[in-house]
C-alpha cells in the first residue's frame, strides 16, 4: 500500500480534531472554527479539503471503522498463539469490555445516530461503517472456526450477534455504568457462543 497523500493526511486529521470536539462538546455545539483550532489549522484551511461541517461529518464516520479495527488488529496480535476457543473468549471479552466501554466512541456515535435519521449521507457513512465492522468480525470468527474445525458457514450469524450485543451493551452501560456490568454481559456471552458451537465442558 502507498503511501498518503498530504491532502489524505490532512482530510483525516481534520475527521480525527471533529471527532474529539464531538466527544468533548457534542456535534450540534462545534462550529467549524472549533475544528480548525482542535486540528491546529486556519479555519479557512478547512473549507479547502471539506465544502460543509456535514461533509467533514461523513468523512469522519466513513473513517472510523479504522479507529476500531486498529483496536482490534493490535489485541488480536497479543492472543495469536492462543487455543482457538480461548481466542473466541478472549475476543469476545475485549470487544464488549473495550469498545463497548470506550466512552469517546460512544458518545460520537450516540450523536450520530439522531442526526443519520433524517440525513441520508450520514445514514450512508453509518451504513458503510457497520457493513465494514461486519465483515472484518465475521472475518475474524471464520479464522477461529476454520481452526476448531468447525463450519464457517455460522460466521456472519455470529458476527452480527456479537455485534448486535456489543452495540446495546454500550447503550446500557453509557446511561447507566454503576448498575450495569460489561464484564458480566462478556461472560454470559461466551457462555452462549460456547453453547452454540458445541464446546461447554
Amino acid at each position: 500500500m502507498g503511501r498518503k497523500s498530504l491532502s489524505e493526511v490532512r482530510r483525516a486529521e481534520i475527521a480525527e480534531a471533529l471527532f474529539r470536539c464531538i466527544a468533548k462538546q457534542g456535534y450540534a455545539n462545534t462550529t467549524v472554527r472549533d475544528i480548525a483550532r482542535e486540528a491546529n489549522v486556519r479555519p479557512g484551511i478547512i473549507h479547502h479539503y471539506f465544502d460543509s461541517k456535514e461533509d467533514i461529518l461523513c468523512n469522519m464516520t466513513g473513517g472510523a471503522y479504522d479507529r476500531t479495527r486498529k483496536a482490534n488488529e493490535a489485541f488480536e496480535r497479543k492472543i495469536d498463539r492462543k487455543p482457538p476457543r480461548e481466542q473466541i473468549a478472549m475476543y469476545t471479552r475485549f470487544l464488549i469490555t473495550k469498545i463497548a466501554g470506550d466512552k469517546e466512541i460512544t458518545k460520537v456515535f450516540q450523536e450520530l445516530y439522531p442526526i443519520a435519521h433524517h440525513n441520508p449521507k450520514l445514514n450512508e457513512s453509518l451504513r458503510e461503517f457497520y457493513g465494514r465492522y461486519r465483515k472484518g468480525t465475521t472475518e475474524d470468527i471464520s479464522g477461529v472456526l476454520e481452526r476448531l474445525d468447525l463450519d464457517t458457514a455460522d460466521a456472519k450469524d455470529l458476527a452480527d450477534l456479537l455485534i448486535c450485543i456489543n452495540e446495546g451493551a454500550t447503550i446500557l452501560y453509557s446511561v447507566d455504568p454503576k448498575r450495569f456490568s460489561l464484564s458480566r454481559i462478556a461472560t454470559l456471552t461466551i457462555r452462549v457462543l460456547d453453547s452454540f458451537l458445541g464446546m461447554e465442558d
